[in-house]
């Protein structure tokens, strides 16, 4: 089986497909080519063709992308494309809002009760009919290709509603690398650590959990928050200097992630979300990841996290401030408490996502799509 990766540079969507790819390979279940665009030339096109079983491609959105995987389909080829976010409800505080929004947003202060549009169409990138169009051919996308695979049953039931036969689209679950995803340095601080690792679409989501962090670092000196990332604004004047951390975040090429999250030596790692339906088509992901690098969660009660943490168990779950709060200071109380959630909880994520476990899943599903068949392995 010959499976080519048509996959962006870098990001998230790069690495849900990479990581299984690689995988299959390590396990001779297929041969792999991965490249790191979608578009190819006449002559790239050709001698990819001349080789694969399969194209896949990473979340393809427009009218471009359409009409490529048409093309290879003409050509005999089997089409696969993943979609590990329901990208139709993304929220307009998203950047992605840009290319898929279709309405003009405005937003008011709390505080001075002011309104301001936040996307306004033909301004900035926003261009309401050309979103309309690349929205469009998004679910024509979907009605156009051999397979669509995402993340979580959730994701699948929102992209099967667009779906003429719903039954082509299958789960594939994210998967870590547990040889390569681990934390190689031994803890060496003093005080507790409070890490948060995200990117600048997630405001929405800090605004949660902020009122109990504030509340929390004002009421343990020892305390900080440690930063990866980018929340989405400035922290520094709203949070002491000396309780706050912030480090820019890393690229996953290299291993250099994986090394600066080890390296961030946390106590506890949180996970705010926003309540909305881009959330919960959310996978668990950052979940599996923070417990690989061996620090206790506490995540928001909600999905995607509701469906593997058993709070007390495996991670604590919470809504309310006062639920936050609450679960902060349980960890910060307890070291045993955190012990057994680490351990607990590498024992949820290695039963569901070792990447060396996947890979199976994934095999099969491509090798069905073939007519073929891959018998998992235990």
């Amino acid at each position: 089986m010959k499976l080519l990766y048509l996959l962006g540079a870098g990001g998230v969507e790069y690495w849900r497909c990479r990581i299984p790819a690689l995988a299959m390979q390590k396990h001779g279940l297929a041969e792999i080519r991965i490249i790191e665009r979608q578009h190819l030339s006449a002559k790239e096109m050709g001698e990819a063709l001349a080789w694969c079983d399969v194209i896949t491609v990473a979340s393809p959105q427009g009218i471009s992308s359409l009409v490529g995987l048409m093309k290879y389909r003409s050509l005999g080829k089997k089409v696969i494309v993943d979609y590990d976010d329901y990208i139709l409800e993304v929220s307009p505080y998203n950047a992605a809002y840009r290319v898929i929004g279709l309405e003009e947003v405005y937003i008011e202060d709390t505080v001075t009760h002011e309104k301001s549009q936040l996307w306004k169409d033909g301004e900035n990138g926003f261009d309401i009919k050309r979103n309309y169009m690349g929205l469009k051919a998004m679910k024509d996308i979907l009605n156009n290709v051999d397979m669509v695979t995402t993340t979580t049953l959730y994701l699948k039931e929102k992209w099967a509603a667009h779906m003429i036969d719903p039954s082509k689209i299958k789960v594939l679950p994210n998967g870590v690398d547990f040889a390569r995803w681990r934390n190689p340095f031994p803890k060496n601080h003093e005080g507790f650590r409070i890490g948060y690792v995200c990117s600048a679409s997630h405001a929405e989501d800090w605004m949660r959990v902020a009122p109990a962090i504030h509340y929390f670092l004002e009421k343990h000196k020892d305390a900080k928050l440690v930063v990866m990332g980018d929340v989405g604004f400035d922290l520094k004047g709203r949070i002491p200097a000396d309780q706050l951390e912030w480090h820019g975040w890393s690229d996953l090429l290299n291993g250099h992630y994986m090394l600066k999250v080890a390296s961030l030596d946390l106590d506890v790692a949180i996970m705010p979300l926003e309540h909305n339906e881009f959330n919960r088509c959310k996978s668990p992901l950052k979940y599996v990841e923070m417990t690989a690098f061996g620090y206790p969660v506490i995540a928001e009660r909600t999905l995607p996290y509701t469906e593997d943490i058993v709070s007390g168990e495996n991670g604590l779950l919470a809504g309310t401030t006062e639920e936050w709060l609450a679960a902060l200071q349980r960890v910060y109380d307890s070291n045993e408490l955190r012990l057994k959630m680490r351990f607990n909880a590498l024992l949820t994520c290695r039963e569901w996502y070792d990447i060396d476990k996947v890979c199976f899943d994934w095999a099969k599903a491509y090798s069905e799509t073939l007519g073929e068949l891959i018998y998992a392995k235990s």
